[in-house]
């Protein structure tokens, strides 16, 4: 890279390009997925403003669960403890419960960086929402209604996830984003 260009990366035309384009949907993904922080870049929020004077947009980063735990090393920890099912539908139950806490911490009015992983190390099924800030995890806890952890436990915060909370933090969070279909050549959609 030529010296004084540290900032600058190269486009798909290969012309070069800085973070200072107007806002395009691929803009917003990159400023998402691009540290504002000189260390590891791992879950800090990012500030985006599109020509709106006084209008600032702060979304919370995900961080991985290994990430978010190396660098806090008392991270606050909500547990929505999910009920005993069986077999396959245990599985798809507890992806659908960590993607609507996804949901759910992002609609709220969350700042620091979080991450959620599905843990069975207590012998039971629960999804762990961890959070750098007490605040962040406070919110969340109040959204789903969650009462105090023991103070010897890990978590400050835990709450059954069953079919009636988890009705009531679906309209909270909102409905999942549609999945898209990826691109197919016109040969290709003919042929399936």
């Amino acid at each position: 890279m030529a010296k004084g260009t540290e900032g600058i990366a190269d486009d798909a035309e290969g012309s070069p390009r800085t973070g200072s384009a107007k806002g395009t949907r691929e803009d917003e993904t990159r400023s998402r997925s691009e540290s504002t922080s000189p260390s590891d870049g791992v879950g800090y929020p990012y500030d985006k403003t599109q020509g709106r004077p006084n209008e600032r947009v702060t979304m919370m980063a995900k961080a991985g669960w290994c990430d978010l735990l190396a660098r806090f090393l008392e991270p606050h920890i909500v547990v929505a403890a999910l009920p005993d099912l069986t077999g396959e539908e245990s599985v798809s139950n507890a992806q659908s419960a960590q993607r609507l806490l996804v949901r759910l911490v992002r609609k709220l009015p969350t700042a620091g960086a979080f991450a959620v992983t599905v843990s069975r190390q207590s012998g039971k099924r629960e999804v762990l929402c961890a959070f750098e800030e007490s605040d962040d995890a406070d919110i969340v806890a109040k959204a789903a209604k969650a009462t105090k952890a023991p103070v010897s436990a890990r978590a400050r915060y835990s709450f059954v996830l069953d079919e009636k909370a988890e009705r009531k933090l679906s309209k909270i969070a909102g409905p999942p984003e549609p999945h898209r279909r990826p691109r197919t050549t016109p040969y290709e959609g003919w042929r399936s």
